[in-house]
Formats: C-alpha cells, sequence, structure tokens
C-alpha cells in the first residue's frame, strides 16, 4: 500500500511546475487571507502545518487564535517543534481557551452551511464545523479544560444529531446549553 498523506516536500521542490503551481497557490491564499481579516483560523488537514504556522505567526502576535488539526498530528508538532519550539503551547492553549465558547458557533456555522446549500455551492466544511462545535459544546463554560477533554470530544464516533441530555439542538435549530458545565457533569 502507497504511503498516504503528505509524502512529496512541494514547499521545497527544486521543479518548476511545482514551485510555480505553489507560488500562485500561496499567492491566492495570502490574497484570501488579507481580504477575509480573519479573527481565528481552524486549519482542518494542514499537514506539515506550514501555512498553519504562517497565519499563526501573523495572527498569535494580536492574540487571536490560530488552530492546525490533521490526522498526522504526532508529525505536525515534531514540524513546529523543529520549526518554532513555543508553537504546540500556544496553539494547544488556545485550542482549551476556545473549546468552551465553541457552542456559540453552532448556528453560525449551519447558518452559513444552508446559505451555500441554497446558493448551489458544497456546504460541507460549515456543516463539519457545527459537527466540530456541536461536540464541544459539553465542555460550555468549563473551568478547566484539559486536551484530553477536547481530544475525546472530538474523536466521539459519528456526527451527533444533537447532544442529548448534556444540551442539544433546538426547535429551530439553534444550540440548546447544557444544564450544567461539563466540569459539574463528572
Amino acid at each position: 500500500m502507497p504511503p498516504a498523506g503528505n509524502v512529496y516536500d512541494k514547499y521545497g521542490s527544486r521543479n518548476p511546475v511545482v514551485r510555480a503551481l505553489m507560488a500562485r497557490f500561496l499567492r491566492s491564499l495570502d490574497e484570501l487571507f488579507a481580504a477575509a481579516r480573519p479573527e481565528s483560523v481552524l486549519d482542518v488537514g494542514c499537514g506539515e502545518g506550514v501555512i498553519t504556522e504562517d497565519w499563526a505567526r501573523r495572527l498569535l502576535g494580536d492574540g487571536r487564535p490560530v488552530v492546525g488539526v490533521d490526522r498526522g498530528a504526532v508529525d505536525l508538532s515534531a514540524e513546529w517543534e523543529r520549526s518554532q519550539r513555543d508553537l504546540p503551547d500556544r496553539v494547544a492553549a488556545t485550542a482549551l481557551g476556545s473549546a468552551p465558547k465553541a457552542w456559540r458557533w453552532v448556528s453560525e456555522m449551519e447558518e452559513i452551511a444552508s446559505t451555500f446549500a441554497d446558493a448551489g455551492l458544497p456546504d460541507g466544511f460549515h456543516r463539519a464545523a457545527a459537527d466540530v462545535f456541536v461536540r464541544l459544546a459539553e465542555l460550555k463554560d468549563a473551568a478547566a479544560v484539559t486536551t484530553d477533554d477536547v481530544t475525546a470530544l472530538l474523536l466521539a464516533d459519528g456526527p451527533r444529531g444533537g447532544l442529548g441530555p448534556a444540551g442539544g439542538l433546538g426547535p429551530a435549530g439553534g444550540l440548546r446549553p447544557p444544564d450544567a458545565p461539563a466540569a459539574a457533569r463528572r
């Protein structure tokens, strides 16, 4: 079976075609980044984290969160340890600080997804983001959140149509907050 994931050094390639394609891709991302002026970034499928690292340098200095996740998280952490020693700690702190507030973004992501779908555009990214935030809603207003808490909720089986007794989707599709913070339910 061939290796999966990023097995080609596209950023360090000497191939002129790859270099041209990457330059255009990075230029397009820079233009999008400048136009969007994001308050935070969640880079899902960030690979080795090269672009995520660049965004973190731009945003973290202003205290805005940047989080990169990938199936090869061990490799991502190793790259960051090599290239920017304190970045994994800053990213973890941002994730832990954002998780108790994630429930607030569910309805926004659902609304964006519906708008995209109504316009005939792919809505999967925003539906997936809503699912991630629904999964983290159990941590609503938790005083102390660990990386293990966040990881366990994110890796729970399947998408969640609701949060069961801990909270859930209300009649209008909005999030119904949990009855008590996660720390009090444990």
